[in-house]
């Protein structure tokens, strides 16, 4: 059995620092894979993570989440020769790109406990509108400095992901930073740059390559 860490083009299959990681191609595009640990657990998961990104700040990829696996090398190409055209024409859409993650949520001080059930709808209301014209002025900021840019599920805060190309993830991180510091109603944390998770599959099944 073994592990399915990133899909890359063939072209730029990167020099791997860890002797037992192995890269399979097929066509133009390759496949980072190494032996299947014997447990599942939460080292395993970091340690995976820990691989695609170091894969992520070399090459364009397409992250494969944590626990995806094949039987052998045989059918894992297999794989590859399936989805290629697929994988190929994400690959395309992010290349040169990696992810900001950004999370905007409303200044703990202004947080007031609720006395009755209508105060407690008020103040959903109330973040509810924030968030929202938070989402829009940060949409006006990044519009141009960003490839995409994707609201994620959840309603206690704001949470986009950004795909932005890699000179200029600085320039974008120092813009949000300004503008997070110019809000004291606000909490804003911007993390990155990570592996394109998000934007590597259709639909809602984002962080998925397979």
């Amino acid at each position: 059995m073994i592990t399915l860490y990133a899909v890359t083009w063939r072209a730029d299959t990167p020099d791997l620092g860890e002797d037992e990681l192995g890269v399979l191609a097929d066509g133009d595009l390759a496949m980072v894979v190494g032996p299947a640990p014997a447990t599942t657990s939460r080292e395993d998961a970091l340690a995976h993570g820990r691989i695609v990104e170091e894969v992520a700040s070399a090459v364009d990829v397409l992250p494969i989440r944590y626990g995806t696996t094949a039987t052998d090398t045989d059918e894992a190409r297999s794989l590859l020769r399936e989805h290629g055209p697929a994988w190929a024409a994400r690959l395309q859409k992010v290349e040169g790109c990696a992810e900001l993650a950004i999370r905007v949520a409303p200044s703990a001080a202004d947080e007031v406990r609720a006395a009755s059930g209508a105060e407690h709808l008020a103040q959903l209301v109330s973040r509810s509108r924030l968030l929202n014209a938070a989402e829009s002025e940060l949409g006006d900021l990044l519009t141009g400095r960003c490839r995409v840019v994707r609201r994620l599920a959840g309603h206690e805060e704001l949470k986009l992901s950004c795909l932005v190309e890699r000179a200029q993830v600085e320039p974008v991180r120092s813009e949000l930073e300004e503008w997070g510091a110019s809000r004291d109603d606000l909490m804003i944390s911007v993390t990155g740059p990570w592996a394109p998770y998000s934007f590597v599959a259709d639909g809602q099944d984002a962080g998925v390559a397979l």
